[in-house]
This record gives C-alpha cells, structure tokens and sequence, in this order.
C-alpha cells in the first residue's frame, strides 16, 4: 500500500480517536467560539456603525450636501445621475413677509421635489393638533410656516401672505426640519418654506442676491464614496461640502469614538479568541505527546508527524470556522431581530465581510497559535517517554506565530478602518504582557518565602502551583491578557458614556434669549430668576463683519479654499468679556492681563476661525459695525465647545473698548416641557426679547447620542462572553495535571473537603495573581489608548485595584473547583486511566 493511503487512512483513523477524546472537541469548541463571537461582534458592529452614520445624516437631510452661492454645474447633477444618485435642490435666503400691514423678516427656504433624503418634516394640519411627520414638503402652490412666523404675522392656516410679488396660501404648520442646524443655530428668524418652483414668480431671487443653495445627493454608500471623491477637485472656492462632522460636532465626536470603541470591540475579541485557541492548541499538543513518542518509536518521521497533526488541526479549524461564521451571522440576525425597538430605525446590511473576517481570523489564529505546539510534537524523540514536558519551542514556531500575529493585527486593522488603534492595544497588550511574565516569574519565585505561614490547603494550592511554574505562567499571563482587554472595553464604555452625557446633558439650555436691550438686561435676568429659570450669564452682543486682515481685503488675504466661508460674507455675532467664557478654553496666548497696551484693542478668536482663514496671533483684524470700523490685534486662541449650547462667539473684545450703546445682550436657558408657558410670558413682558427654541435640535442631537450609546452597551456583552470562553479554555487547558495529582491524593486517602480546598486554594491564588497582574497592564495600556486614541482623561482607576483581583479571584476559582468536580464523581482508577496522557 502505498504511503499517501496509509497516511489518509492513519489520519481518519486518529482523527475520530481525537474527536472521541484526545482534545480535538476542545480544539473545535474553541476555535468555532472564538469564530462565532468575532463575528457577531464584527458584523453587529459594523451594521451599527453604518446605521448611527446613516442616522446622523438625518441631521443634514441627505448622504451628501453641496453647498454654495450659486447653482452647481449642470455637469455634476448628469454625473450624479449616471451613478443612479437621487438629487434635490433647496435654496435658502432671508428676506420680508407680509399680510396685510403686518411685515416680517423671515429665513425662507425653497425645496425641489424629494426634499428631503434623510429624516422628516414634522408638521400640523391645525395648531391644536398633534405633529406627524411627513417625507415630502410643500407642493407648488402653498406654503408651510412656523408657528412664530404666524404669531407675528397675526393669521392661521389657510390665510394667505405675501411673499415678494406672489400671494400663497399657508396650508401647514411647520415644527420640525431634519437639517434645520445647517442653516446655522442663529437662524434666529422664523421659516418659511415653499416649494422651489414658485420662485421665479416671487421675484426675490435676482442676479446679485445673497442666497445660499444647497444640492442634496444621496445613494448607496459606495456610490456616494466614488461621487464625493470625483466631486473634491471640482468644488474651487465657491462650494463646500457640507458634513455632519462639521455641522453637528456633537455627533460626530459621539461617532468617532463610537467607531474606535467598536473597532476596539472586535479587536478585544479576536485577541480574547487567539489566547483562548492557544491554550486549546497547547492541550490537544500534550495530550498527543505520549502517542507521538510511541509513533517516533515504530519509525514515524518527523514530517509525518507533523503532517498527520497539522492535517487533523486544519480540517477541525476549517468546519469550525465555517460552523463559527454562520452561527455568528445567525446570531447577530437574531439579536437585531430581538434589540428592534432599542436600536436605529434602520439598521443597513453590512456584507460578507464580518463573516470573511471571522473566518479568516479563526484560521489564521489556528495555524499560528496551534502550529508551535505542533512543530514541538513533531521534533519529539523516542526519549521523550520517560520525561514529562514537551521540547523548547523551535525557532520555525516563533516565525510562525510572528507571521500569525501580523496577519492577524492585517486583518483587524483593516475591518476596524484603524491600523493606528489596532497597533497599539495589540503591540502595547505584548510589551505589557512581556513585563507581566517577568514579575509573574518574580511572584513565583518569592512566594515560597510566605509557604510555612499559610493554611496548611492554601499551601498545598500554591506548592502545586510552584512545581508547574512554566504552566503556571503561562496560565497567569493568559490570565491576565484577558482580564485586561476585558477591564479596558469595560472602563473606555464608561467614561465614554460618561464623556457623551456631559457633552449634551437631559439640562443642556434649549432656548436663547436674543435682542435683549442695555435698558433691559437687569430685569430679564431678575425675570429668568424670579421663576427659577435655569440660564446662562448676560453676555453682550454686537453684530460686525470682518473686512480687512492686516490692512489689506479680508478676501484677498484669506486661502482660496475659505474665500467662500460664511464667516467672510455675514455679520458676526461679537461680545466682550473680562474673562475666558465657560466652555471655552485658550490654546495659545493669554487673556488681557498680559497683552492690552495702553489705546490698543486686542481680541480673543475661535480655534476653527483662526484655521480656516489663516488667521495667527499679532494679526489685525478690522471689523464693520453698522458702517463703523473698529481695528484690534489678535492675543489669542480659543477652542470653543460648540455642543455646549450656551452663548459661543468666534470673537472676543476685552472690555471697554466697544460703545455699550452699539450692543444687545443674550443668554441661553433651560426650560422643561412644562413650563414652556414662560416664553409668552417673557415676551409679553420685554416685547423686544426674541426667544429661539431649539429644544428639537437638541432632542435630535441627544437621541443619536442615547442610540450610540446603546450600542455601545450590546456589543461589551460579547467582549464579556469571550473572555469566560478564554477563562474556561484555559482551566480546561491544565485540568488534566490537576486531575492527576488529585486522583493520587485521592487514592492514598485524601477527603473530598481536602481536594476541595487544595484546588479552590490553587485556582483562587492563581486568579489573585492574574487579577494584579491584569491591574497593572490596564492601567499602562489605558493611558496610551486614552492619550493616543481617544483623547479622554484619565483618572487614577483606584477601584480596579480592588475589583480586578477579587473578581479574578472568584471568577478563576469557581472555574476550577467547577472543571475539577470529577475528582469526586469518578473513581480513582478511572481517572488515573483517562488522565495517563496529560
């Protein structure tokens, strides 16, 4: 018979030996776990990754927003339509409403058909009744208007109005814009919409008017991908595209991180999955180190040792991944199905790359992880019978555990869309891990200082651990890595929740007092607090337009690519402070103290500002205020915290150098649902204040938020329930030696209360060792993710000290006394036999 049947017929012939009970089930419970929770991970993730971006799109209203002062090129909307985009067109411009004597100001905005992509309208058939929401806006013909506009205007639904040379019909309230924010916060004058094609018969749209149009594409999110990249280089100076990164900073911080945390997620599990295939791989490679001894023996090469294991490892690695993936994907199909009402609306299908990566990283892991052991089974010598531990690992085994371990980091660096991140948790997880072994191997060797002072149980546990030091390391470290990717998934949830809370809180002001005459300021801030009204402090405020940069046109000294930014074509809203404002925090320079000369102005300028224009410290900026110029040196830098919503401004004058007659003053406040009753009141009381509701901006803001943060919440679940898979694989890893070391002690008459607390000794000192261990890796990894990564603060984590190493402790020893509970079920002879190759 010739040798590759001999070979096919030996591997059948072990492989259903092993499957009966030489470790192979292990193996494959192992990598099959390890698969299915990389992949649920990796595909939940993603799809809610994709999800929260395509809800937060909602907040521009489409996939992607070209804005400008001017239509867009005909040749963009022909190639939109050749990549089968859907394309609208709004335009949006202020300008003066009336009926009958009654005039206002109004910010009104013209839709095309399809407006808008993303989101609802919400509006009202009467002013009484409940909003609905609504995908499409007014039809030609008619106009919707908000409430206020009404209020002002003194006429209700069906009343018609003027606007410019055309007389239309209001036939709906309106309450809700998805992408009201992008026409700015201070929008502060009441909407009006009306449909794209009765503008032309207004006459309110002229060459030279100052309007802004905006272009909404949306499709499939790879062909908005390949739209925007070909679209970058067409833009020139007078278009931008409008993001949710810029328009809505709340959201896309919430986003960023989100993504990280997630990407982090999958990260933790695969590395969880990789120790837990490792420990599986060590096992099965010892409970095969006597057979192979006998095979040396009967002239088995080394190469067809090596064969016969790799082949039975792959084929067991290959149905277990496959089983792994569809049960992942299954899984994660039934979670969405279960967590509907809790997650996004609309949860987009992510392909098949979570599987391929499941599949992938169980393969990969396996070959790395399972082959150094192999390669050991395969240098055993006939001589090996008579010692107990398998040979050095070669150095073709750390090659191939190098090459496994890059492939690995590849792979989710790739998926996670953070090569950077995934370098870090996993090359900082190895040094540490390295210095964890080095002060395991210290523990280990100084512990049996302390042996003749303990419980007589307590030091049986630890002798036992002392006579296994390299499988006790092993095991401490294992330990350890997987506690601390756990504690770190653990601790970066909760300051994100933490830092997501704080940016926009259930409190955050969701009104803004504007228009507050000097005469008036005193009484409405007693108002506000005679009603116990929750507000901000006074600020002034000045309306002025930056002109001139170092004495030369502000356009003409600004880079071409902020030639078109709204900073340069609209009145700032401009306030003096004797202090740096709350939520504002200076980057560089100081406050006045240290640079006002005696007749000189200086001002204080908004991070963003300052790079977009150029702009750096010792500039003069020269500004128009209602046709007066005012020259000032800029002092200083500040990072503004646009989320916060209290009163932010781009510039800041030190006091006393603006006519107080030239301002008003604004305020922010917060006001519950219940008391909404005040707003009339102030308004009745001080007919000049103008009060801006943005309690549904804010409500939007905080529901994509509440949705990230949910997610967040799932996905810690599945990190959790692949570090008790590592936990029980590597207890199931060592169990055989204790087993027995047990069975003897049993057999020369040891109780079951004695080998009881041997083993919970054993087991429970391991974990408090791993637990101290975990401890310090989470606190050196945390501080590079934290600094490097995600930009959170830090604080000293003084409870992990204590909650690590206890919850160590008992997780580690519940797991063993529960893996050892044969000790006491089965014979001694039985155990004996079934444990004489471990």
């Amino acid at each position: 018979m010739n040798r590759p049947v001999t070979l096919l017929r030996l591997f059948l012939k072990f492989f259903r030996r092993d499957w009966r009970g030489g470790g192979l089930p292990a193996l494959f419970l192992a990598v099959t776990v390890a698969v299915g929770a990389t992949t649920t991970v990796a595909y939940f993730t993603q799809r809610l990754n994709l999800a929260m971006h395509h809800q937060a799109q909602d907040l521009i209203g489409a996939d992607l927003v070209v804005s400008g002062s001017q239509p867009v090129d005909e040749q963009w909307l022909a190639t939109a339509a050749s990549m089968d985009l859907r394309v609208s067109v709004l335009l949006e411009f202020t300008s003066m409403v009336a009926h009958g004597d009654a005039l206002v100001l109004s910010a009104i905005k013209a839709v095309s058909e399809g407006y808008p992509h993303r989101g609802n309208l919400g509006v009202r058939l009467a002013e009484q009744e409940p909003m609905v929401d609504v995908q499409q806006g007014p039809q030609p013909g008619e106009v919707w208007a908000e409430a206020r506009l009404l209020e002002e205007l003194g006429v209700g639904i069906g009343a018609e109005i003027e606007v410019g040379s055309s007389l239309l019909p209001v036939s709906r309230i309106l309450d809700q814009e998805p992408d009201r924010t992008v026409s700015g916060l201070f929008s502060m004058n009441p909407r009006l919409m009306m449909h794209l094609d009765d503008i032309a018969a207004t006459g309110l749209v002229v060459p030279g008017s100052r309007v802004t149009w905006r272009t909404l594409f949306s499709g499939a999110s790879d062909d908005i991908a390949d739209f925007q990249q070909w679209l970058q280089p067409q833009l020139g100076a007078h278009y931008r595209i409008i993001s949710v990164s810029e328009d809505q900073p709340a959201v896309a911080s919430a986003l960023e991180r989100a993504g990280q945390f997630l990407g982090l997620a999958t990260i933790a599990t695969v590395v969880l999955s990789g120790v837990s295939i490792s420990m599986a791989a060590r096992l099965y490679a010892r409970r095969h180190f006597h057979t192979s001894a006998l095979l040396r023996c009967l002239g088995a090469s080394g190469k067809t040792l090596g064969a016969l294991y790799t082949s039975q490892v792959l084929m067991a690695g290959v149905l277990a991944s496959t089983l792994g993936s569809l049960l992942g994907l299954l899984f994660c199909e039934l979670l969405i199905m279960a967590l509907r009402e809790l997650l996004p609306p609309f949860i987009p299908p992510a392909g098949m790359a979570p599987a391929l990566l499941g599949y992938g990283a169980g393969v990969v892991l396996l070959l790395g992880f399972a082959l150094p052991p192999l390669l050991q089974l395969q240098r055993v010598s006939a001589l090996r019978l008579l010692q107990s531990d398998l040979s050095p690992l070669p150095p073709a085994a750390w090659l191939v555990f190098a090459a496994a371990l890059g492939s690995v980091l590849l792979f989710v660096g790739y998926f996670a869309e953070d090569f950077r991140l995934a370098g870090i948790f996993v090359g900082g997880l190895l040094a540490f891990m390295l210095l964890s072994a080095l002060i395991a191997w210290t523990l280990l060797r100084t512990v049996g200082t302390v042996l003749p002072w303990l419980p007589f149980p307590l030091r049986m546990g630890i002798q036992g651990l002392l006579r296994r030091r390299g499988t006790a390391l092993l095991q401490m470290v294992a330990f350890s890595a997987g506690l601390c990717a756990i504690a770190i998934v653990v601790l970066l949830r909760t300051d994100l929740l933490r830092s997501w809370q704080q940016q926009v809180p259930p409190d955050a002001p969701n009104h803004f007092a504007i228009n507050i005459q000097p005469h008036d300021a005193a009484r409405v801030a007693a108002f506000m607090d005679g009603h116990d009204i929750r507000r901000a402090s006074l600020y002034p405020m000045v309306r002025g337009r930056l002109t001139h940069i170092n004495g030369r046109s502000a356009l003409e000294v600004v880079p071409e690519s902020a030639r078109d930014d709204n900073i340069l074509h609209r009145e700032l809203n401009i306030t003096w402070s004797a202090e740096v404002p709350r939520h504002n925090v200076l980057v560089e320079g100081q406050w006045w103290e240290d640079h006002r000369a005696e007749g000189e102005a200086v001002i204080s300028i908004e991070q963003g500002m300052a790079r977009r224009l150029g702009l750096q410290r010792g500039d003069e900026l020269s500004f128009s205020f209602a046709g007066q110029s005012r020259a000032a040196r800029v002092t200083s830098v500040r990072q503004v915290d646009w989320n916060s919503f209290q009163p932010n401004f781009y510039v800041i004058f030190a006091p006393g150098q603006l006519p107080e007659q030239w301002a008003t003053s604004m305020t922010s406040f917060y006001l519950p649902p219940e008391q909404k009753g005040f707003i009339r009141q102030l308004v009745q009381q001080f007919p000049s204040v103008t009060v801006l509701e943005v309690d549904r901006i804010l409500g939007q803001v905080q529901g994509i938020i509440s949705q990230v943060s949910r997610s967040v919440e799932y996905v810690l679940l599945f990190v959790l329930i692949s570090g008790f898979v590592l936990l029980f694989t590597i207890v199931q890893s060592t169990i055989g030696l204790r087993l027995h070391e047990s069975s003897l002690l049993r057999t020369f008459g040891a109780s079951t209360a004695f080998l009881r607390s041997n083993t919970l000794a054993e087991f429970t000192f391991l974990g408090l060792l791993s637990g101290i261990l975990a401890t310090l890796i989470t606190h050196g990894l945390a501080w590079i993710l934290y600094r490097q990564v995600f930009d959170l603060p830090l604080d000293a984590q003084w409870l992990l000290w204590g909650t690590l190493p206890l919850g160590a402790m008992i997780l580690v020893g519940s797991a063993g006394l529960w893996a050892s509970r044969s000790v006491v079920q089965q014979s001694p002879v039985d155990l004996l036999r079934e444990n004489r190759d471990t």
